[in-house]
């Protein structure tokens, strides 16, 4: 009797050992799924902003060039009347 109650106890501790195991790894996982969320999160704000900044950027250049086609036109218009 004496052996089959430490087998007992033996598997009761175990299990406690084996269900801490177990909490320790769930939490480590939450931890690690809510650190990869954040870097997402992060990275995806980046990339808005980046595509902000691109759209912003070649609406710049697009009225940069048109700036420079009317110079360019007016000054052949200049040309044409002077020659």
């Amino acid at each position: 009797m004496t052996t089959t109650r430490r087998q007992y106890q033996d598997a009761v501790e175990e299990n406690g050992r084996l269900e801490a195991r177990i909490q320790a790894f769930t939490f480590s996982a939450q931890a690690e799924q809510t650190q990869l969320s954040n870097e997402l999160r992060r990275r995806e704000d980046a990339l808005q902003k980046l595509r902000t900044q691109q759209v912003t950027l070649q609406q710049t250049v697009s009225r940069q060039e048109q700036q420079v086609n009317g110079i360019v036109t007016l000054s052949f218009i200049t040309l044409a009347k002077v020659m």
